[in-house]
Formats: C-alpha cells, structure tokens, sequence
C-alpha cells in the first residue's frame, strides 16, 4: 500500500517523478500536461501532490524557474537589446609568397541591435500597472424601465 493511500490501489507514482516533472514544469508544463506524460488523470497528479511532499516541492521549483526565466525574457523584450552573434566569412587574398588568390576564412563578431517589443510593454504594463495601463471596456445601458427598448426583428419590424 502506498503512502497516503488507505485501502486503495497502490499508487503509479515512483520516486523518479519528482526529477521528471522538476524538469518537465522548467519546460512550461501545465498539471494537465503532467498527467498525460505519468499517464495518469489530472486528479492523480493533484493527489500525488497531497501524498509526496517532494513531488509537489519539485513542481513548485520547476514551475517557479520557468515563470522566472519567462519574466526575464519578457523584461528584456520591452526594453530592447543589444545580440552578439560570430558569423565566419570568406576572404579572398592573394597569398604574397605564391601571389596565388586564396581562400581565407575569418570569425567575425557581429552586433545587432534589437528593438522594444510594444506588445511586451503593453502586456508588461497592463499587468503590472493596472491602475494607469488597464484596457476597460465599459458599457453602460441606461433607461426607462417602464418604456423599454425597441427591439428589431430579423425581417425589421420594430416591436414594442
């Protein structure tokens, strides 16, 4: 009988998972998703969270990493970039000895600079500042209530 299991099957559940779902949830793994890599149902990833502290630590962790390092990503993008990439080019020379056209090739370190991303600053700041950044779309619908409003039909006729 497992742990936390009174007089029921015994558990699926191995010691292994915790290190798997750990590496699974640094991926971006939902519950759901976790439950069809075990093979399991939804409700028994739930209940080996209630059964196995480690389990349930090692899902907070990996979870945790991945929103910090989709933050930072995200950060990043609102405020732009500087990207350093090596790209190795071809050079013709003329070889001074042989004077004989050669083929050279050369690492070369190339910087581009990346622009904000406005959707990012957009997103970034109608989370993080709700107050001054928030989209509202109010409607409001006002009336008398002992004369309500006309509604038109399919063909067009008014109705009263």
């Amino acid at each position: 009988m497992s742990v936390g299991n009174e007089g029921g099957i015994e558990s699926k559940y191995k010691p292994e998972y915790s290190e798997q779902a750990y590496n699974y949830c640094l991926l971006g793994a939902t519950d759901k998703q976790l439950a069809e890599f075990f093979d399991v149902c939804e409700a028994t990833i739930n209940n080996w969270k209630k059964d196995y502290p480690e389990f349930l630590e090692a899902l907070r962790a990996g979870k945790e990493v991945a929103d910090i390092m989709v933050a930072k990503s995200l950060y990043q993008n609102c405020m732009g970039a500087i990207t350093t990439t090596q790209k190795e080019v071809r050079i013709k020379q003329v070889d001074p000895k042989t004077k004989k056209l050669i083929d050279k090739v050369e690492i070369v370190t190339l910087q581009d600079q990346l622009p904000p991303d406005t959707n990012a600053i957009k997103f970034w700041l109608t989370n993080r500042q709700k107050s001054m950044w928030s989209i509202k779309n109010e409607t409001k619908v006002s009336g008398d209530p002992e004369n309500p409003i006309a509604v038109t039909q399919i063909t067009g006729m008014v109705v009263k």
